[in-house]
């Protein structure tokens, strides 16, 4: 059985809904430096990806990519000596002060080529994209089966802590679950023609989108227990579900019809939190014409973290939301304890855990990126 069951709620300019969680009551932050290996390389996160390649859990341990030196090779085009790398899962132990910490290695997943990871909101089960696509098992360190041939030639986006993959295919417009178990469920789908899967909780509840038969524009959907809800955030605009937590919050993309010259179609107009039937949107402070918005992480307090630029140029900053309430971690860290080196920002913010502790890119003015940590005091 399928249902589809509109949900509306009314758009406020203020949400005070978390106002009174005492996950907040901390007198600042600090931030450790978390270290790249010797002679090697961390990858930052990736402002238009929406898997996590960092993840942070409940006491600050930190888990996400590295790159170690493995000798050179010699690329012919044009010529020059390289050096090659190993990629490897990586944990930095959390740490209550502002000293630098260096990686240990969790898992060699990738010789000489290309990885990317999703990692788990609780870091327990990372996502190894490789050659093949497997989860990793963190506390035993051990690698499950290679993923179901079907999704490798797709696109397996994320993990859960239970180890269920969500994976969606771009081709046929559908997409599903593979238990830990190895058993995948394809996605049930209305009267539609495509669905877009793009986030999965802890729960199993699937979050993302459906394209309805003779609508121009997408309708946010959340799946659970074999049914799927659409959602209307904006009644008057399509929709995107971006992510949902295990409060069940929905973090969603409102669209609207865009023409440039002739063409016209259906582009991003805000992002925001949906939470028992109230639609906020996450603005920048200063936001001008052409502001944009880049979500990446929230955890079960509905705290958001992400990227924006308030006027649409490749300077952005990263930023927290809160409380109903968007923080530019840049111009805040200061009056948090913070002492930013001169020059430098907070250019995105990849994790954050239900205690506030992030995972963020810090960029200096030479346009240097360092991986960093920041971690509220109690």
């Amino acid at each position: 059985m399928h249902l589809l069951t509109p949900v509306r709620g009314p758009i406020l300019a203020s949400l005070a809904l978390w106002a009174a969680s005492g996950a907040w009551a901390q007198s600042g932050y600090t931030m450790a430096t978390l270290s790249p290996p010797s002679g090697g390389q961390v990858a930052a996160g990736d402002a238009y990806d929406l898997t996590r390649s960092f993840g942070i859990d409940a006491q600050g341990n930190v888990v996400g990519p590295a790159r170690y030196p493995n000798g050179w090779y010699f690329d012919s085009n044009p010529p020059y000596l390289r050096k090659r790398y190993d990629y490897h899962v990586v944990r930095w132990p959390a740490s209550s002060g502002s000293a630098a910490v260096s990686p240990t290695k969790l898992h060699k997943a990738a010789t000489w080529s290309f990885m990317k990871l999703d990692v788990s909101s609780s870091t327990n089960k990372v996502l190894v994209y490789s050659k093949t696509q497997a989860v990793l098992d963190v506390p035993t360190l051990k690698l499950g089966a290679a993923l179901p041939t079907m999704v490798n030639q797709q696109d397996a986006k994320l993990v859960n802590d239970a180890g269920t993959v969500l994976w969606l295919a771009r081709s046929t417009n559908d997409g599903g679950l593979i238990g830990a178990s190895g058993l995948s469920q394809t996605l049930p789908s209305p009267d539609a023609s495509g669905i877009r899967p793009r986030w999965v909780n802890n729960l199993g509840t699937v979050a993302g989108d459906v394209q309805l038969a003779g609508e121009s524009m997408s309708r946010a959907a959340i799946w659970s227990q074999g049914q799927i809800t659409v959602v209307d955030p904006r009644s008057d605009r399509g929709s995107r579900g971006l992510m949902i937590n295990d409060a069940g919050m929905l973090l969603a993309e409102s669209l609207s019809i865009t023409c440039f010259g002739s063409n016209c179609g259906p582009l991003p107009d805000s992002q925001g939190l949906l939470a028992n039937g109230v639609y906020q949107a996450i603005v920048p402070t200063g936001a001008s014409a052409g502001a944009t918005v880049q979500v990446q992480n929230m955890n079960n307090l509905g705290q958001v973290v992400g990227y924006a630029s308030t006027d649409g140029s490749t300077n952005g900053r990263g930023f927290l939301w809160k409380d109903g309430q968007y923080r530019d971690l840049t111009t805040w860290l200061p009056s948090q304890g913070v002492t930013l080196p001169v020059g430098s920002r907070i250019r995105f913010v990849m994790a954050i855990n239900d205690a506030g502790a992030m995972v963020a890119e810090l960029v200096s003015f030479t346009n240097v990126a360092t991986l960093v940590r920041l971690t509220p005091k109690p």
